[in-house]
């Protein structure tokens, strides 16, 4: 295994602050999907316009509710944009946050039409 091969999977399988083993293999294809939108918001110069939140840094497994607003606060005033796109997973089914800060407007796009779980609904909060 090259040293790129080794980082990547350093970055998907991991321990927990408490010991357990954060296997995060999803990402992988959530990156390349992500890096296609990208792409395409930067051909058509909207990328001051929409922001992303990594998936791994709001989701509920392995992390803590304190660290994921923390990042949620630090992106949104880093990086001032005024969308920011906010994937989720629960229960194996992607769902869609979108956060529009500057209107202080969070809308939940689900394909099942599931609510938002408590976690969400504690993030969007602050």
């Amino acid at each position: 295994m090259d040293e790129s091969a080794r980082s990547l999977h350093r970055s998907v399988i991991s321990r927990g602050s408490d010991g357990s083993v954060r296997d995060r293999s999803w990402l992988l294809i959530q990156l390349d999907h992500f890096s296609y939108l990208n792409q395409k918001i930067e051909e058509h110069g909207y990328d001051d316009l929409y922001g992303f939140l990594e998936p791994q840094s709001t989701q509920k497994s392995g992390n803590k509710k304190e660290e994921n607003i923390s990042y949620i606060s630090d992106r949104i005033k880093n990086s001032q944009k005024q969308i920011y796109l906010a994937p989720y997973i629960d229960q194996n089914h992607w769902q869609l946050l979108v956060l529009c800060p500057i209107s202080n407007v969070a809308v939940w796009f689900c394909s099942l039409h599931h609510k938002p779980t408590m976690h969400v609904k504690n993030l969007v909060k602050r």
